[in-house]
Protein backbone atom coordinates (compact mmCIF):
# COMPACT_ATOMS: atom_id res chain seq x y z
CA UNK A 1 0.00 0.00 0.00
CA UNK A 2 1.60 3.45 -1.32
CA UNK A 3 0.57 6.27 0.89
CA UNK A 4 -1.74 8.68 -0.20
CA UNK A 5 -0.68 11.75 -2.19
CA UNK A 6 -2.77 15.41 -1.79
CA UNK A 7 -4.70 16.77 -4.52
CA UNK A 8 -2.88 20.35 -3.61
CA UNK A 9 -4.46 23.82 -5.38
CA UNK A 10 -2.60 26.89 -6.67
CA UNK A 11 -4.91 29.52 -4.76
CA UNK A 12 -6.63 30.89 -1.97
CA UNK A 13 -10.03 30.86 -3.88
CA UNK A 14 -9.42 27.52 -4.80
CA UNK A 15 -10.09 26.42 -1.30
CA UNK A 16 -13.36 28.43 -1.56
CA UNK A 17 -15.02 31.45 -0.17
CA UNK A 18 -17.65 31.50 2.52
CA UNK A 19 -21.10 31.98 1.54
CA UNK A 20 -23.88 33.04 3.98
CA UNK A 21 -25.09 29.52 5.03
CA UNK A 22 -22.02 28.53 5.95
CA UNK A 23 -21.17 31.39 7.71
CA UNK A 24 -23.77 30.64 10.35
CA UNK A 25 -22.43 27.39 11.01
CA UNK A 26 -19.62 28.79 12.62
CA UNK A 27 -20.02 28.14 16.17
CA UNK A 28 -16.80 27.18 17.46
CA UNK A 29 -14.98 28.87 20.38
CA UNK A 30 -11.44 28.95 21.45
CA UNK A 31 -11.77 26.25 24.51
CA UNK A 32 -10.71 26.69 27.51
CA UNK A 33 -10.26 24.38 30.77
CA UNK A 34 -13.69 22.67 30.65
CA UNK A 35 -13.68 19.65 32.81
CA UNK A 36 -13.00 17.34 29.85
CA UNK A 37 -11.80 14.12 31.48
CA UNK A 38 -8.42 12.76 30.32
CA UNK A 39 -8.11 10.30 27.47
CA UNK A 40 -5.21 8.04 27.67
CA UNK A 41 -3.14 6.88 24.37
CA UNK A 42 -1.55 3.23 23.96
CA UNK A 43 0.68 3.44 21.72
CA UNK A 44 2.54 -0.08 20.72
CA UNK A 45 6.12 -0.23 20.60
CA UNK A 46 6.96 -1.57 17.57
CA UNK A 47 10.64 -3.43 17.22
CA UNK A 48 11.94 -4.63 13.92
CA UNK A 49 14.72 -7.42 13.93
CA UNK A 50 17.09 -9.43 11.79
CA UNK A 51 18.72 -12.60 13.02
CA UNK A 52 21.37 -13.69 11.38
CA UNK A 53 23.79 -16.53 12.16
CA UNK A 54 27.34 -16.49 12.94
CA UNK A 55 28.39 -16.25 9.09
CA UNK A 56 25.71 -13.36 9.05
CA UNK A 57 23.23 -15.51 7.30
CA UNK A 58 19.14 -14.56 7.93
CA UNK A 59 17.89 -16.97 10.03
CA UNK A 60 14.29 -17.95 9.28
CA UNK A 61 11.52 -19.67 11.14
CA UNK A 62 11.85 -18.62 14.72
CA UNK A 63 9.08 -17.81 16.52
CA UNK A 64 7.88 -15.62 19.50
CA UNK A 65 9.32 -18.18 22.19
CA UNK A 66 12.82 -17.73 20.64
CA UNK A 67 12.48 -13.81 21.62
CA UNK A 68 12.82 -11.67 24.85
CA UNK A 69 12.67 -7.77 25.09
CA UNK A 70 14.05 -6.04 27.43
CA UNK A 71 12.64 -1.83 28.11
CA UNK A 72 14.34 -0.07 30.55
CA UNK A 73 16.07 -3.34 32.38
CA UNK A 74 12.45 -5.12 32.47
CA UNK A 75 11.36 -7.42 30.59
CA UNK A 76 8.13 -6.98 28.76
CA UNK A 77 5.59 -9.07 27.49
CA UNK A 78 5.32 -9.48 23.55
CA UNK A 79 1.87 -8.89 22.41
CA UNK A 80 2.49 -9.12 18.83
CA UNK A 81 4.58 -11.38 16.50
CA UNK A 82 5.07 -11.76 12.96
CA UNK A 83 7.62 -12.85 10.91
CA UNK A 84 7.77 -11.17 7.91
CA UNK A 85 9.40 -13.13 4.65
CA UNK A 86 9.67 -11.58 1.36
CA UNK A 87 7.70 -13.92 -0.95
CA UNK A 88 5.41 -15.43 1.33
CA UNK A 89 2.33 -13.72 3.43
CA UNK A 90 3.26 -12.93 6.80
CA UNK A 91 3.02 -15.16 9.77
CA UNK A 92 1.90 -14.27 12.31
CA UNK A 93 1.59 -15.76 16.35
CA UNK A 94 1.37 -14.75 19.66
CA UNK A 95 4.41 -15.84 22.68
CA UNK A 96 1.73 -14.67 25.44
CA UNK A 97 -2.18 -13.38 25.52
CA UNK A 98 -2.47 -11.17 22.54
CA UNK A 99 -4.15 -7.69 23.02
CA UNK A 100 -7.75 -7.79 23.39
CA UNK A 101 -10.02 -7.36 20.20
CA UNK A 102 -11.25 -4.48 21.00
CA UNK A 103 -7.92 -2.09 21.25
CA UNK A 104 -7.38 0.19 18.76
CA UNK A 105 -3.69 -0.72 17.92
CA UNK A 106 -2.44 -3.58 16.21
CA UNK A 107 0.69 -4.53 14.47
CA UNK A 108 1.63 -1.75 11.55
CA UNK A 109 3.32 -4.42 9.18
CA UNK A 110 3.16 -3.05 5.57
CA UNK A 111 5.26 -3.29 2.39
CA UNK A 112 8.65 -1.18 3.37
CA UNK A 113 9.48 2.20 1.88
CA UNK A 114 13.01 3.52 0.61
CA UNK A 115 14.59 6.97 1.41
CA UNK A 116 17.54 7.81 -0.88
CA UNK A 117 18.93 10.60 1.27
CA UNK A 118 21.99 11.89 -0.48
CA UNK A 119 24.32 14.67 2.11
CA UNK A 120 25.42 16.76 -0.55
CA UNK A 121 27.61 18.75 1.89
CA UNK A 122 29.68 15.81 2.63
CA UNK A 123 29.89 13.94 -1.03
CA UNK A 124 32.46 14.29 -3.43
CA UNK A 125 31.05 14.57 -7.40
CA UNK A 126 33.40 11.63 -8.52
CA UNK A 127 32.08 9.05 -5.62
CA UNK A 128 29.00 10.28 -5.89
CA UNK A 129 27.71 9.57 -9.62
CA UNK A 130 29.56 6.17 -9.19
CA UNK A 131 27.31 4.95 -6.73
CA UNK A 132 24.44 6.75 -8.80
CA UNK A 133 24.99 4.22 -11.39
CA UNK A 134 24.70 1.36 -9.34
CA UNK A 135 21.68 2.93 -8.27
CA UNK A 136 20.10 3.13 -11.40
CA UNK A 137 20.94 -0.64 -12.22
CA UNK A 138 18.87 -0.71 -8.63
CA UNK A 139 15.77 0.99 -9.46
CA UNK A 140 15.66 -0.41 -13.00
CA UNK A 141 15.42 -3.47 -11.51
CA UNK A 142 12.40 -2.90 -9.40
CA UNK A 143 13.76 -4.54 -6.13
CA UNK A 144 11.65 -1.98 -4.66
CA UNK A 145 8.98 -0.83 -6.79
CA UNK A 146 9.88 3.04 -7.47
CA UNK A 147 6.32 4.07 -5.73
CA UNK A 148 7.49 3.45 -2.97
CA UNK A 149 10.90 5.54 -2.82
CA UNK A 150 11.75 8.92 -1.72
CA UNK A 151 14.64 10.67 -2.74
CA UNK A 152 16.10 13.57 -0.77
CA UNK A 153 19.25 15.73 -1.17
CA UNK A 154 20.67 17.89 1.08
CA UNK A 155 22.96 20.73 1.18
CA UNK A 156 21.93 23.92 3.60
CA UNK A 157 18.96 23.20 2.62
CA UNK A 158 16.85 19.51 2.37
CA UNK A 159 15.28 19.12 -1.19
CA UNK A 160 12.59 16.48 -2.35
CA UNK A 161 13.81 15.46 -5.44
CA UNK A 162 11.55 12.83 -6.01
CA UNK A 163 8.10 11.85 -3.96
CA UNK A 164 6.50 9.06 -2.92
CA UNK A 165 4.26 7.42 -6.07
CA UNK A 166 6.39 8.74 -8.83
CA UNK A 167 8.10 5.81 -11.42
CA UNK A 168 10.96 5.08 -13.02
CA UNK A 169 11.22 8.24 -15.57
CA UNK A 170 10.66 10.27 -13.01
CA UNK A 171 13.35 8.86 -10.47
CA UNK A 172 15.82 8.35 -13.75
CA UNK A 173 15.53 12.90 -14.67
CA UNK A 174 15.97 13.37 -10.80
CA UNK A 175 19.32 11.16 -11.01
CA UNK A 176 20.37 13.31 -13.92
CA UNK A 177 19.67 16.47 -12.25
CA UNK A 178 21.70 15.48 -8.83
CA UNK A 179 24.59 14.16 -10.84
CA UNK A 180 25.01 17.78 -12.58
CA UNK A 181 24.91 19.08 -8.94
CA UNK A 182 28.31 20.26 -7.50
CA UNK A 183 28.35 19.12 -4.33
CA UNK A 184 30.34 20.36 -1.07
CA UNK A 185 32.26 17.24 -0.10
CA UNK A 186 35.03 18.02 -2.15
CA UNK A 187 35.84 21.12 -0.29
CA UNK A 188 35.59 19.60 2.56
CA UNK A 189 37.60 17.26 2.21
CA UNK A 190 40.08 20.01 1.16
CA UNK A 191 40.19 21.63 4.35
CA UNK A 192 40.74 18.39 6.41
CA UNK A 193 43.87 18.18 4.49
CA UNK A 194 44.61 22.12 4.98
CA UNK A 195 44.14 21.17 8.68
CA UNK A 196 46.41 18.56 8.63
CA UNK A 197 49.24 20.10 6.61
CA UNK A 198 49.02 23.38 8.99
CA UNK A 199 49.44 21.23 12.03
CA UNK A 200 52.20 19.19 10.40
CA UNK A 201 54.16 22.53 9.35
CA UNK A 202 53.86 23.69 12.62
CA UNK A 203 55.27 20.45 14.08
CA UNK A 204 58.08 20.86 12.04
CA UNK A 205 58.89 24.37 12.35
CA UNK A 206 58.70 23.61 16.39
CA UNK A 207 61.38 21.17 16.04
CA UNK A 208 63.60 23.97 14.22
CA UNK A 209 62.95 26.31 16.69
CA UNK A 210 63.56 23.89 19.56
CA UNK A 211 66.20 22.88 17.68
CA UNK A 212 67.66 25.90 17.29
CA UNK A 213 67.35 27.14 20.91
CA UNK A 214 69.31 23.92 22.52
CA UNK A 215 72.14 24.80 20.49
CA UNK A 216 74.38 22.67 18.38
CA UNK A 217 71.26 21.47 16.09
CA UNK A 218 70.10 19.19 18.44
CA UNK A 219 66.09 18.87 18.55
CA UNK A 220 64.42 18.30 22.46
CA UNK A 221 60.83 16.79 21.62
CA UNK A 222 59.29 18.49 25.01
CA UNK A 223 60.84 21.81 23.79
CA UNK A 224 59.13 21.46 20.65
CA UNK A 225 55.98 20.49 22.16
CA UNK A 226 56.26 23.70 24.25
CA UNK A 227 56.53 25.59 20.74
CA UNK A 228 54.30 23.66 18.87
CA UNK A 229 50.89 23.07 21.21
CA UNK A 230 50.00 27.00 21.67
CA UNK A 231 50.02 27.29 18.25
CA UNK A 232 48.27 23.90 17.08
CA UNK A 233 45.48 24.12 19.12
CA UNK A 234 43.91 27.06 17.47
CA UNK A 235 44.00 25.41 14.78
CA UNK A 236 42.16 22.18 15.21
CA UNK A 237 39.79 24.30 17.71
CA UNK A 238 38.90 25.97 14.05
CA UNK A 239 38.89 23.32 11.92
CA UNK A 240 36.43 21.80 14.76
CA UNK A 241 33.98 24.86 15.13
CA UNK A 242 33.78 24.50 10.98
CA UNK A 243 32.92 21.23 10.87
CA UNK A 244 30.60 21.06 13.95
CA UNK A 245 28.31 24.08 12.03
CA UNK A 246 28.07 21.97 8.73
CA UNK A 247 27.69 18.79 10.80
CA UNK A 248 24.46 20.30 12.68
CA UNK A 249 23.06 21.50 9.49
CA UNK A 250 23.48 17.44 8.61
CA UNK A 251 22.11 16.15 11.54
CA UNK A 252 18.57 18.64 11.63
CA UNK A 253 17.63 18.01 8.43
CA UNK A 254 18.46 14.19 8.77
CA UNK A 255 15.88 15.09 12.48
CA UNK A 256 13.18 16.69 9.93
CA UNK A 257 13.55 13.54 7.25
CA UNK A 258 12.90 11.62 10.09
CA UNK A 259 9.83 14.08 11.62
CA UNK A 260 8.00 14.02 8.57
CA UNK A 261 8.28 10.02 7.89
CA UNK A 262 6.20 9.60 10.50
CA UNK A 263 3.26 9.35 8.46
CA UNK A 264 4.47 6.77 6.17
CA UNK A 265 2.98 3.52 7.01
CA UNK A 266 5.22 0.77 8.07
CA UNK A 267 8.83 -0.15 8.35
CA UNK A 268 11.56 3.48 6.70
CA UNK A 269 14.42 2.57 5.71
CA UNK A 270 16.56 5.50 4.96
CA UNK A 271 19.52 5.06 3.15
CA UNK A 272 22.24 7.90 4.30
CA UNK A 273 24.92 8.21 1.43
CA UNK A 274 28.29 10.21 2.53
CA UNK A 275 31.29 10.06 1.99
CA UNK A 276 32.23 11.06 5.70
CA UNK A 277 30.29 12.33 9.18
CA UNK A 278 32.03 12.87 12.08
CA UNK A 279 31.09 13.02 15.39
CA UNK A 280 33.88 14.38 17.30
CA UNK A 281 35.32 16.46 14.27
CA UNK A 282 39.02 17.39 14.99
CA UNK A 283 39.50 14.47 17.37
CA UNK A 284 41.99 12.47 15.24
CA UNK A 285 44.07 15.59 15.18
CA UNK A 286 44.18 15.39 18.75
CA UNK A 287 45.17 11.91 19.03
CA UNK A 288 47.85 13.08 17.02
CA UNK A 289 49.62 15.84 18.69
CA UNK A 290 48.97 13.51 21.55
CA UNK A 291 51.06 10.89 19.98
CA UNK A 292 53.63 13.35 19.34
CA UNK A 293 53.84 15.26 22.73
CA UNK A 294 53.62 12.03 25.09
CA UNK A 295 54.87 14.36 27.86
CA UNK A 296 52.44 16.63 27.88
CA UNK A 297 48.81 14.65 28.23
CA UNK A 298 47.52 17.34 30.19
CA UNK A 299 47.77 20.45 28.03
CA UNK A 300 44.21 21.93 27.76
CA UNK A 301 42.79 20.96 24.21
CA UNK A 302 39.52 22.00 22.99
CA UNK A 303 37.27 19.42 20.82
CA UNK A 304 33.88 20.30 20.67
CA UNK A 305 31.99 16.50 20.30
CA UNK A 306 30.16 16.49 23.60
CA UNK A 307 27.34 18.51 22.02
CA UNK A 308 27.51 16.76 18.62
CA UNK A 309 27.43 13.48 20.27
CA UNK A 310 23.72 14.51 22.42
CA UNK A 311 23.16 15.75 18.91
CA UNK A 312 23.73 12.38 17.59
CA UNK A 313 21.83 10.53 20.41
CA UNK A 314 18.54 12.73 19.51
CA UNK A 315 18.43 12.50 16.43
CA UNK A 316 18.97 8.14 16.43
CA UNK A 317 16.02 8.22 19.55
CA UNK A 318 13.94 10.40 17.30
CA UNK A 319 14.43 8.34 13.68
CA UNK A 320 13.82 5.13 16.05
CA UNK A 321 10.30 6.41 17.60
CA UNK A 322 9.27 7.16 13.74
CA UNK A 323 10.30 3.57 12.63
CA UNK A 324 12.83 4.62 10.23
CA UNK A 325 16.05 2.15 10.11
CA UNK A 326 19.20 4.04 8.82
CA UNK A 327 21.73 2.60 6.36
CA UNK A 328 24.85 4.46 6.27
CA UNK A 329 26.72 4.10 2.79
CA UNK A 330 29.85 5.63 2.22
CA UNK A 331 30.21 6.13 -1.64
CA UNK A 332 33.91 6.97 -1.12
CA UNK A 333 34.71 3.26 -1.36
CA UNK A 334 38.08 1.99 -1.39
CA UNK A 335 41.30 5.29 -1.16
CA UNK A 336 44.27 5.76 0.21
CA UNK A 337 44.72 7.97 3.62
CA UNK A 338 44.94 11.35 3.74
CA UNK A 339 48.94 11.38 3.83
CA UNK A 340 49.33 9.46 1.09
CA UNK A 341 48.83 12.38 -1.27
CA UNK A 342 51.69 14.61 -3.25
CA UNK A 343 51.16 17.15 -1.33
CA UNK A 344 52.84 15.43 2.01
CA UNK A 345 55.03 13.47 0.16
CA UNK A 346 58.15 15.00 1.55
CA UNK A 347 56.48 15.32 5.09
CA UNK A 348 57.80 14.19 8.43
CA UNK A 349 54.41 13.05 9.15
CA UNK A 350 55.67 10.52 12.76
CA UNK A 351 52.92 7.57 12.44
CA UNK A 352 51.41 8.16 9.28
CA UNK A 353 49.77 5.32 9.20
CA UNK A 354 48.22 4.95 12.31
CA UNK A 355 46.86 8.45 11.49
CA UNK A 356 45.27 7.77 8.40
CA UNK A 357 43.41 5.19 10.50
CA UNK A 358 42.26 7.29 13.04
CA UNK A 359 41.24 9.86 10.22
CA UNK A 360 39.09 7.08 8.52
CA UNK A 361 37.56 5.93 11.30
CA UNK A 362 36.79 9.36 12.78
CA UNK A 363 35.09 10.03 9.30
CA UNK A 364 32.62 7.14 9.84
CA UNK A 365 32.01 7.18 13.60
CA UNK A 366 28.82 9.47 12.99
CA UNK A 367 27.66 7.05 9.94
CA UNK A 368 28.15 4.00 12.17
CA UNK A 369 25.90 5.59 15.19
CA UNK A 370 23.39 6.38 13.05
CA UNK A 371 23.13 3.09 11.46
CA UNK A 372 23.94 0.99 15.00
CA UNK A 373 21.55 2.67 17.11
CA UNK A 374 18.79 2.59 14.58
CA UNK A 375 19.32 -1.50 13.67
CA UNK A 376 20.94 -0.76 10.06
CA UNK A 377 24.27 -1.58 8.94
CA UNK A 378 27.07 0.46 7.40
CA UNK A 379 28.61 0.21 4.00
CA UNK A 380 32.05 0.65 3.60
CA UNK A 381 34.89 0.08 1.41
CA UNK A 382 33.13 -1.15 -1.35
CA UNK A 383 33.52 0.07 -5.05
CA UNK A 384 30.66 -1.43 -6.18
CA UNK A 385 27.46 -1.16 -4.50
CA UNK A 386 24.64 -3.51 -6.72
CA UNK A 387 25.26 -6.48 -4.36
CA UNK A 388 25.04 -3.99 -1.19
CA UNK A 389 21.12 -2.55 -2.74
CA UNK A 390 20.07 -5.74 -3.25
CA UNK A 391 20.89 -7.32 0.39
CA UNK A 392 18.98 -3.93 1.97
CA UNK A 393 16.01 -4.19 -0.35
CA UNK A 394 15.91 -7.84 1.02
CA UNK A 395 16.04 -6.86 4.63
CA UNK A 396 13.18 -4.59 4.23
CA UNK A 397 10.98 -7.47 3.26
CA UNK A 398 12.59 -10.08 5.75
CA UNK A 399 12.20 -9.41 9.05
CA UNK A 400 10.56 -10.47 12.55
CA UNK A 401 8.15 -7.61 13.97
CA UNK A 402 7.45 -7.42 17.59
CA UNK A 403 5.29 -5.19 19.73
CA UNK A 404 4.95 -4.64 22.94
CA UNK A 405 3.12 -2.52 25.15
CA UNK A 406 5.48 0.07 27.39
CA UNK A 407 4.42 1.00 30.99
CA UNK A 408 4.57 4.42 30.25
CA UNK A 409 2.50 6.62 27.00
CA UNK A 410 3.73 9.83 26.21
CA UNK A 411 5.84 10.65 28.90
CA UNK A 412 8.31 11.94 26.50
CA UNK A 413 11.61 9.89 27.71
CA UNK A 414 14.04 8.10 26.73
CA UNK A 415 14.08 4.23 27.02
CA UNK A 416 16.61 1.50 26.03
CA UNK A 417 15.35 -2.09 23.98
CA UNK A 418 17.35 -4.84 24.16
CA UNK A 419 16.03 -8.00 22.06
CA UNK A 420 17.62 -11.44 23.44
CA UNK A 421 17.80 -14.14 21.35
CA UNK A 422 16.90 -17.46 23.11
CA UNK A 423 20.03 -19.30 20.89
CA UNK A 424 23.23 -17.96 21.81
CA UNK A 425 24.60 -18.67 18.65
CA UNK A 426 22.09 -16.27 16.60
CA UNK A 427 22.64 -12.59 16.46
CA UNK A 428 19.71 -9.88 16.76
CA UNK A 429 20.38 -6.31 15.18
CA UNK A 430 17.75 -3.74 15.78
CA UNK A 431 17.00 -0.35 16.94
CA UNK A 432 18.41 0.57 20.91
CA UNK A 433 16.10 3.01 22.02
CA UNK A 434 13.16 5.39 21.25
CA UNK A 435 11.87 8.66 22.71
CA UNK A 436 8.52 8.14 23.52
CA UNK A 437 6.41 11.26 21.79
CA UNK A 438 3.58 13.01 23.57
CA UNK A 439 0.04 13.57 21.58
CA UNK A 440 0.71 16.83 20.47
CA UNK A 441 4.16 15.72 18.97
CA UNK A 442 3.10 12.75 17.23
CA UNK A 443 0.20 15.21 16.03
CA UNK A 444 3.00 17.42 15.18
CA UNK A 445 5.23 15.32 13.06
CA UNK A 446 2.06 13.61 11.08
CA UNK A 447 1.24 17.32 10.12
CA UNK A 448 4.58 17.68 8.79
CA UNK A 449 4.00 14.26 6.73
CA UNK A 450 1.46 16.40 4.94
CA UNK A 451 2.86 18.99 4.28
CA UNK A 452 5.96 18.08 2.74
CA UNK A 453 5.32 15.18 1.48
CA UNK A 454 1.32 15.63 0.69
CA UNK A 455 0.30 12.43 2.67
CA UNK A 456 -3.56 13.19 3.60
CA UNK A 457 -5.16 11.10 6.56
CA UNK A 458 -8.34 12.28 6.04
CA UNK A 459 -10.73 9.95 7.97
CA UNK A 460 -12.44 12.93 9.43
CA UNK A 461 -13.79 13.96 6.68
CA UNK A 462 -12.35 17.42 6.79
CA UNK A 463 -12.52 20.55 4.38
CA UNK A 464 -10.88 23.85 3.89
CA UNK A 465 -12.12 27.19 3.06
CA UNK A 466 -10.66 30.52 3.22
CA UNK A 467 -12.00 34.21 3.40
CA UNK A 468 -10.56 36.94 1.43
CA UNK A 469 -7.14 38.12 1.79
CA UNK A 470 -6.11 41.12 3.56
CA UNK A 471 -3.34 43.50 3.26
CA UNK A 472 -0.70 43.40 6.65
CA UNK A 473 1.19 46.05 5.34
CA UNK A 474 4.39 45.45 3.20
CA UNK A 475 5.06 42.38 2.04
CA UNK A 476 2.29 40.70 4.66
CA UNK A 477 -0.87 39.47 3.81
CA UNK A 478 -3.27 38.19 6.16
CA UNK A 479 -5.62 34.98 5.59
CA UNK A 480 -8.87 33.44 7.43
CA UNK A 481 -8.96 30.04 7.15
CA UNK A 482 -11.66 27.85 8.08
CA UNK A 483 -11.08 24.28 8.69
CA UNK A 484 -14.55 22.39 8.08
CA UNK A 485 -15.90 19.51 10.15
CA UNK A 486 -18.49 17.17 9.74
CA UNK A 487 -20.78 17.08 12.69
CA UNK A 488 -21.86 13.62 12.15
CA UNK A 489 -17.93 12.48 12.25
CA UNK A 490 -17.06 14.23 15.92
CA UNK A 491 -17.88 13.20 19.03
CA UNK A 492 -19.86 15.17 21.44
CA UNK A 493 -19.57 14.54 25.33
CA UNK A 494 -21.78 15.85 28.12
CA UNK A 495 -20.10 18.66 29.86
CA UNK A 496 -21.14 22.21 31.68
CA UNK A 497 -25.14 20.91 31.32
CA UNK A 498 -24.86 20.64 27.42
CA UNK A 499 -22.92 18.63 24.87
CA UNK A 500 -19.61 19.53 23.22
CA UNK A 501 -17.09 18.26 21.39
CA UNK A 502 -13.58 19.14 22.30
CA UNK A 503 -11.46 19.32 18.72
CA UNK A 504 -7.33 19.97 18.45
CA UNK A 505 -6.30 21.94 15.25
CA UNK A 506 -2.60 22.53 14.21
CA UNK A 507 -1.76 24.98 10.93
CA UNK A 508 1.39 24.81 9.36
CA UNK A 509 2.47 27.15 6.33
CA UNK A 510 6.10 27.01 5.07
CA UNK A 511 6.88 29.58 1.84
CA UNK A 512 8.26 27.74 -0.64
CA UNK A 513 11.38 30.29 -1.22
CA UNK A 514 12.44 30.89 1.72
CA UNK A 515 11.50 27.51 3.18
CA UNK A 516 10.16 29.37 6.63
CA UNK A 517 7.48 27.80 8.43
CA UNK A 518 4.99 28.67 10.78
CA UNK A 519 2.73 26.41 13.21
CA UNK A 520 -0.18 27.62 14.82
CA UNK A 521 -2.30 25.72 17.38
CA UNK A 522 -5.68 26.15 18.48
CA UNK A 523 -8.21 24.18 21.09
CA UNK A 524 -11.51 24.59 20.18
CA UNK A 525 -14.69 23.77 22.32
CA UNK A 526 -18.16 23.18 20.21
CA UNK A 527 -21.08 22.87 21.31
CA UNK A 528 -23.40 20.03 19.51
CA UNK A 529 -25.24 22.25 16.89
CA UNK A 530 -29.46 23.02 17.75
CA UNK A 531 -29.99 23.03 14.16
CA UNK A 532 -30.24 19.44 13.44
CA UNK A 533 -29.91 19.76 9.47
CA UNK A 534 -26.47 21.40 10.16
CA UNK A 535 -23.68 19.86 8.55
CA UNK A 536 -20.74 21.42 8.78
CA UNK A 537 -19.05 23.37 11.57
CA UNK A 538 -16.39 26.00 11.15
CA UNK A 539 -12.90 26.32 12.85
CA UNK A 540 -11.48 29.26 12.28
CA UNK A 541 -7.67 29.94 12.14
CA UNK A 542 -5.73 33.24 10.85
CA UNK A 543 -2.06 33.43 8.56
CA UNK A 544 -0.36 36.32 8.09
CA UNK A 545 2.39 35.51 5.99
CA UNK A 546 4.30 37.77 3.03
CA UNK A 547 3.54 37.17 -0.25
CA UNK A 548 4.41 34.27 -2.03
CA UNK A 549 3.34 30.41 -2.52
CA UNK A 550 3.01 28.65 0.84
CA UNK A 551 2.44 25.14 1.73
CA UNK A 552 -0.06 24.46 3.98
CA UNK A 553 -1.14 21.57 6.30
CA UNK A 554 -3.94 21.72 8.50
CA UNK A 555 -4.13 18.58 11.29
CA UNK A 556 -7.47 18.20 13.30
CA UNK A 557 -7.94 15.71 16.53
CA UNK A 558 -11.06 14.44 18.21
CA UNK A 559 -9.65 14.81 22.02
CA UNK A 560 -12.40 12.67 22.17
CA UNK A 561 -11.83 9.69 20.51
CA UNK A 562 -8.43 10.63 19.44
CA UNK A 563 -8.87 10.09 16.02
CA UNK A 564 -7.31 12.50 13.46
CA UNK A 565 -7.39 13.59 10.17
CA UNK A 566 -4.38 15.58 8.06
CA UNK A 567 -4.75 17.49 4.94
CA UNK A 568 -2.72 19.95 2.95
CA UNK A 569 -2.97 22.45 0.27
CA UNK A 570 -0.81 24.95 -1.54
CA UNK A 571 -1.86 28.92 -1.06
CA UNK A 572 -0.48 31.96 -3.50
CA UNK A 573 -0.86 35.29 -1.62
CA UNK A 574 -0.95 38.65 -3.48
CA UNK A 575 0.90 41.11 -1.35
CA UNK A 576 -1.81 43.75 -3.61
CA UNK A 577 -5.02 42.03 -1.63
CA UNK A 578 -7.34 44.39 -0.36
Amino acid sequence: MKPARSERVKTALALGVLGGALAGALSAQEAEDFGFGEVVEVQLVNVEVWVTDGKGRPVNGLTAEDFEIVEDGQTVAISHFAEVQQDRPVKMSFEREPLPAESPQTPDIQPGHLVLYFDQLHLRASSRNRFIEDLRDFLVAEKVPPERVLLLSQEETLKTEVTFGSSWPEFDEALDRLAKTAPAGGRVAAEKRLAIRNVELEWLLAQERSAAGAGGGVSNVEAACDVFLPRAVPLIEAYARESQARIAVSLDHLANAASFLSGVPGVKTLLYVSDALERAPGADLVAFIRHLCVTQQGAPLLILSNELGRDFERLTRHANANRVTIYALQSLGLVSGVTGGAENASMDFRGAAAFDSAVRNNERDGMSMLAVETGGRTVFDRNDFGEELDRIAGEMSGYYSLAYEPRHGGDEGEHEIKVRLKSKNLVARHRRGYRDMSSEERMTERLQAAEYLGLVDNSLGIRLAAGTPQSAGGSMVTLSLYVLVPVDRITFMPAENQSIARLSVQLSTRNIKSQKRILERKVFRVPRPADLNQEMIGLAMKIEAPAGIHLVAVGLRDDATLESSFVSTTLELNASAQ
